[in-house]
């Protein structure tokens, strides 16, 4: 999707995706918040591409709900960018597709505030994921992942 909502979204299941802007909140109870088009997403559906997706609302994601992002470099990654509240409870997935150099700094969400973490996620916590150790962070009403470092596979 890269277009324009005029009224609030909820997801019950499956997956709400792509850029633009939503002008209402988005309540993701289950299913998958998933923002942004790659280059050949975008094209497969005769879409712009895009990374960021607009809510001028709040985002809620429930418990049972959850936020996908991908990160195919540090200037080239998801995000949403809220213009209420978020308040987190679901789980994060990371997609990793790229190279990122250590004391890289992803901010993947932003709002007015924030409430919650996500599942397994409280402020600080290291998490491996995509050959990257990455710190979570929650403050200044922003959703950060800053690269500690890049971990070799095991041989």
């Amino acid at each position: 999707m890269r277009q324009s909502a005029a009224s609030s979204i909820d997801v019950g299941g499956g997956t709400l995706g792509g850029s633009g802007t939503v002008a209402g909140s988005i309540d993701v109870a289950g299913g998958v918040l998933q923002p942004g088009l790659a280059a050949q997403e975008a094209e497969s559906i005769g879409a712009p591409p895009g990374n960021v997706l607009t809510v001028d609302g709040n985002v809620t994601v429930r418990r049972d709900g959850g936020v996908a992002v991908t990160v195919r470099s540090a200037s080239d990654y998801t995000s949403v960018r809220a213009g209420g509240d978020l308040a987190l409870d679901g789980e994060l997935t990371l997609d990793v597709r790229g190279a990122l150099a250590k004391g890289t700094v992803l901010t993947i969400m932003s709002g007015t505030s924030i409430e919650g973490t996500f599942h397994s996620l409280p402020e600080n916590r290291a998490w491996l994921v995509g050959g990257h150790l990455f710190r979570v962070s929650y403050k200044n009403n922003k959703v950060t992942l800053t690269v500690m470092q890049a971990v070799p596979p095991n041989r």
